[in-house]
């Protein structure tokens, strides 16, 4: 498996991931986890619209008793629990910490915040991260959902 560097942060991922959305229906088996894991792939993605495959995920990565350090798990929060697609400060704070007892972990290492944020909402998304961050819920943070320019 060959690994990158996660743009300009320092974090090294696999260059192949495993994504859980729309990929395993409603969650994701041990054995393809295991296969993946077994392989080199270090990346794992999920997000907090599918709780059902966040809850197997996290089952399936406490059972093998894999060192936290040895993979990483990256998340997108966009509803937070709401119809509301707002990214305020309380969806992003509820979505994530959702998210985290879902998958029974205390921290992931990337939070994706999508779609983006019009600009009255950028600098809240900052702050909220910021802060993310600093609580130790996240180890670092994007945003995606957006068009290219």
């Amino acid at each position: 498996m060959k690994y990158r560097t996660l743009g300009r942060s320092g974090l090294r991922v696999s260059c192949l991931g495993l994504g859980t959305r729309g990929t395993f229906g409603d969650g994701i088996s041990d054995e393809v986890l295991t296969a993946a894991y077994d392989s080199g792939v270090t990346l794992f993605d999920v997000t907090e619209a599918s709780g059902r495959a966040e809850m197997l995920l996290g089952e399936v990565l406490r059972s093998k008793g894999w060192r936290r350090s040895s993979y990483v798990i990256t998340t997108r929060v966009f509803l937070g629990g709401q119809a509301d697609w707002s990214l305020s400060r309380k969806q992003v704070l509820e979505g994530l910490q959702g998210s985290l007892q879902r998958l029974q972990l205390d921290y992931v290492d990337v939070i994706f915040a999508g779609p983006r944020p019009g600009p009255a909402h950028t600098e809240e998304l900052v702050r909220v991260m910021s802060d993310v961050i600093d609580r130790g819920l996240a180890l670092y943070w994007g945003t995606g959902g957006g068009r290219a320019r």
